[in-house]
């Protein structure tokens, strides 16, 4: 496993699924994903969407808290006087 410490989703998730001595083909199956997407998930390689953190916690009974993977945010901030790209609506009308 990479680095990734119980206090991360990533990390977490591992440790459950080690101390159970559960495959990352079992989680999968049980989590609706494939065992490469567990070892992705558990190694830091890819984060779950929402709505399988939520799952994730479900199925650990809480033992992989959703709060443990942080928020993605693939939108820039929105920097003071920073213009629209050009072709965007500014005004939010399509």
């Amino acid at each position: 496993m990479a680095d990734t410490p119980a206090t991360t989703g990533a990390g977490a998730l591992h440790a459950f699924l080690t101390e159970r001595r559960i495959s990352f083909r079992a989680a999968g199956e049980a989590l609706h994903v494939s065992g490469t997407t567990v070892w992705h998930w558990c190694n830091g390689v890819k984060a779950p969407s929402r709505a399988r953190r939520l799952d994730i916690e479900t199925w650990t009974s809480g033992a992989v808290p959703q709060a443990l993977w942080g928020e993605v945010c693939t939108v820039a901030p929105f920097a003071e006087g920073s213009e629209p790209r050009p072709g965007t609506a500014a005004t939010g009308s399509r």
